[in-house]
């Protein structure tokens, strides 16, 4: 979830309500689970799939080696560190200790991207238009690419300045989200 209030008031179920939900899961399941949950009921129609990002790459079942080469030592400590360094990025905490939301603007060529991004979209989702049988999921697309811009410039700045975090997001940043 995108940070938001999520409030759930449901004839005869207890309600509740969540400040500044923010919830963002990697799941590696099989390629057969993701095409089953089209197929669950209420899963599509309630929005669920639509917020969603799946990547499905191609299997190297019959491509692979038998005796592959190990990871080189340099690439997992540098795993290691950008990781521990992602842990370490700082937040800020509100008077009950919960974690606050901090926003992270686009900045003003970054935000000419995003429009022109959605103007390219839009066409595609309506009657007859290319992503039409998928519009729900690509309604969303647009704003799952600034989600992930923000992701990528945490990334990017993990284990520098706490200043460099709230610099706006660039447009070279949103257009590497675009891309994946």
């Amino acid at each position: 979830h995108s940070g938001g209030l999520i409030v759930i008031d449901r004839i005869g179920r207890v309600g509740g309500s969540v400040r500044n939900a923010a919830i963002t899961l990697g799941l590696t399941v099989q390629p057969a689970v993701i095409s089953s949950l089209s197929e669950r009921k209420g899963f599509r129609g309630r929005g669920l799939l639509a917020r969603i990002l799946f990547s499905v790459p191609e299997s190297r079942v019959g491509k692979r080696a038998a005796n592959s080469v190990p990871m080189p030592w340099q690439v997992q400590v540098e795993y290691d560190e950008n990781v521990a360094a992602l842990l370490r990025v700082p937040c800020e905490l509100d008077e009950q200790g919960e974690i606050q939301s901090q926003l992270i603007d686009l900045d003003a060529v970054a935000y000419g991207l995003l429009v022109d991004f959605k103007e390219v979209l839009e066409p595609s989702l309506g009657s007859g238009g290319t992503l039409e049988a998928i519009a729900d999921w690509s309604n969303k697309l647009a704003g799952q690419a600034v989600r992930l811009a923000a992701l990528l410039h945490i990334g990017d700045r993990a284990g520098k300045t706490t200043a460099s975090l709230r610099e706006p997001i660039a447009r070279e940043t949103l257009e590497r989200a675009i891309r994946i």
